[in-house]
């Protein structure tokens, strides 16, 4: 993802302008998550991770680990092949909630 940015300042206004934003795609992070490459799988457990941190409808085990969070989002992105092109945000927010719903 890359993401550049400039920000500007005056007595009333405070505006932060993103140029050259990338959304991930749900393809995307599931062949980051597949990946041989280290840089790849950590790019992923960092991504999955901070989805999880925002997932407040999920109630995650305490001692899950980001392994188990990859495996549950891959998992889940697997078996939406139609989905590929779409940020995957949602997604993963999706799979985590659904692998430890809130009961």
């Amino acid at each position: 993802m890359l993401m550049t940015s400039t920000a500007s300042y005056s007595e009333d206004t405070y505006t932060v302008a993103y140029a050259n934003y990338s959304a991930v795609t749900s393809g995307g992070l599931l062949a980051r998550c597949q990946s041989d490459n280290v840089t790849y799988r950590e790019f992923c457990y960092g991504y999955v991770l901070g989805v999880a941190g925002g997932a407040t409808a999920a109630c995650m085990p305490d001692r899950v680990t980001v392994g188990q969070l990859a495996k549950v989002v891959e998992r889940s992105l697997e078996v939406k092949a139609q989905s590929r092109d779409w940020d995957a945000k949602p997604l993963v927010t999706l799979a985590i909630t659904n692998a430890w719903p809130c009961k």
